[in-house]
């Protein structure tokens, strides 16, 4: 049935004298459809920052709407092909909280969602535009339009394509395939001026004239721009967000959608995410993977909230970076609210988003406990090697103690339990020696077994394990039993804390907690008792 006028996709204008194919994109024919959006990574490396972002403003563009999210696959490009790099897109989306309605492993109605499983449909499509007149074989070599480059940089032109090809007859077209030549498809472009409405950028006009554009390759794959375009349509897709990069190939995608006769999804591009300099993301840097993020423990709802500073389009007040729960960025994202202007990233602010999680966490049962785990398995890894002693595992593993510290590092000492596993923090696991407190209270004199069951007086009637009240308490004792502070601290320091100098005693305790530091004083005073048995 054909669509009322009004929701023609294209119509011809004038423009400054010339003829404007010009694209309506997103009319109504799409707004009364299904929302369908598809996320079209490349295999050609892991998921960065950037294609994450992009994942994930698709994901809630369909979610939003009750629309369908859908992973394709584009791996036209065989050279580029990365072993394993499609299997590490999806368990990274996976991982992300964002898997695809349809796609590679769940299956849809419009499969397969790998290019390169969808040869048959591609040169169904080429078969069509040849039939219509709208593409043609090309048998140029390599070598010629290498020079036509050579020589367009020499005149300091833009590289294009002459179009020589266009005019080869029927018989001139079959004797080249007779003597098998290699050839390509291209498409046949005679006006090269389009414009759309952007849904972030607004109206956008581009006469960006290369040539005719390869289509389909001597190799029988298509080009990633053909593909592209034939999967959108095909796919039923009603929106397309991408990176702005894509700015520049949007003319030959709407040049193909008009070939075909048929109407181009909504397009809306992405504004760039930047470095904190201000320089581009680069997949050679470290720090960009999603891959990066997952080793550093971060948790895919900060990392997700975290993207969403540096593109806008999520509605919100808050002037503080917040970490929202997911169905919550769902509700707030519009593409209305995207910006376009480039984004700089704030590692600073990823601090503040995960800190801000893991301290909801703790205020649940349930997410305490996943975080309790999560960290015991982190310290249990970390310290395999060199926890030995079975008294250790016993108390170093106690939940209640993992849960103690983790209130009291998360508030501004930490921002992920892989933090505690520092160096400023192996006293909290690593139990201070015997053996080496054995020695140290023999060498101290008499006057330990006083101190040490001073401090465990101390701790057993203190109603607040803070550092002053803590260090005024254990002062206040020490002066009591008549021994000097500056041989009363470091007892008590050096049976909690394995040195003689360091932190305050009141802050070792503090970090240990009542349970920990009480088992430790009382282990240290077993030790003069036993001494003094065997003695």
């Amino acid at each position: 049935m054909a669509l009322p006028m009004r929701n023609t996709v294209f119509r011809i204008f004038w423009r400054k004298g010339l003829s404007c194919c010009r694209f309506s994109t997103g009319s109504s024919y799409f707004q009364h459809d299904l929302v369908r959006v598809r996320f079209a990574p490349s295999p050609t490396g892991y998921l960065h920052l950037g294609s994450l972002r992009t994942a994930f403003y698709n994901y809630c563009q369909a979610k939003s709407r009750k629309g369908v999210f859908i992973l394709r696959i584009e791996d036209t490009d065989q050279t580029r092909k990365v072993e394993g790099a499609t299997e590490s897109i999806m368990d990274d989306l996976d991982w992300a909280g964002i898997p695809p309605d349809e796609g590679p492993l769940v299956g849809g109605n419009y499969g397969p969602y790998i290019q390169s499983e969808r040869k048959h449909i591609y040169l169904d499509a080429i078969e069509t535009l040849l039939k219509k007149g709208a593409a043609y074989p090309c048998f140029c070599s390599e070598n010629r339009l290498k020079l036509l480059r050579k020589e367009a940089t020499r005149r300091k032109e833009i590289p294009k394509y002459d179009n020589k090809c266009r005019s080869l007859s029927t018989d001139e077209i079959e004797e080249k395939k007779s003597q098998g030549i290699p050839w390509v498809v291209r498409l046949r472009v005679d006006d090269w001026s389009q414009s759309w409405d952007d849904k972030v950028y607004g109206h956008i006009v581009i006469n960006h004239n290369e040539g005719d554009p390869v289509l389909l390759k001597a190799d029988g794959y298509p080009t990633y721009h053909f593909a592209n375009v034939v999967d959108d349509h095909h796919m039923k897709i009603t929106h397309v967000l991408r990176g702005e990069e894509w700015h520049s190939s949007t003319p030959k995608h709407l040049a193909l959608y008009q070939a075909f006769g048929w109407d181009p999804p909504a397009l809306a591009h992405l504004p760039l995410i930047l470095n904190p300099n201000g320089t581009k993301l680069s997949k050679r840097q470290g720090d960009i993977g999603v891959d990066y993020f997952k080793r550093k423990g971060y948790a895919p709802l900060v990392l997700l909230n975290y993207l969403t500073l540096t593109g806008g389009g999520f509605k919100t007040s808050a002037t503080y970076p917040v970490c929202f729960p997911l169905e919550q960025l769902i509700q707030k994202f519009h593409l209305k609210n995207v910006t376009s202007h480039s984004g700089r990233l704030g590692p600073h602010n990823l601090e503040i988003l995960s800190r801000q999680y893991l301290l909801a966490k703790l205020e649940t049962k349930e997410g305490e406990k996943e975080l309790v785990q999560h960290t015991i398995g982190l310290i249990r890894d970390h310290y395999k090697n060199r926890l030995s002693d079975e008294e250790l595992g016993k108390h170093i593993y106690d939940e209640e103690h993992i849960c103690y510290v983790l209130k009291w590092a998360l508030p501004e000492r930490i921002t992920r339990p892989e933090d505690l596993l520092g160096e400023q923090f192996i006293f909290l696991w690593e139990m201070p020696d015997k053996t080496d407190i054995a020695d140290f209270l023999e060498k101290t004199g008499a006057d330990c077994g006083i101190i040490l069951n001073a401090g465990l007086e101390v701790v057993k009637t203190m109603e607040q394990v803070d550092v002053e009240s803590i260090h005024t308490a254990l002062i206040k004792k020490a002066k009591s039993s008549k021994i000097g502070v500056n041989k009363f601290m470091p007892v008590l320091r050096y049976v909690l804390f394995s040195t003689v100098e360091g932190p305050r005693v009141g802050e070792i305790i503090s970090a240990l907690g009542r349970k920990q530091s009480l088992y430790r004083l009382q282990r240290a005073l077993d030790l003069i008792d036993t001494s003094a048995v065997q003695g």
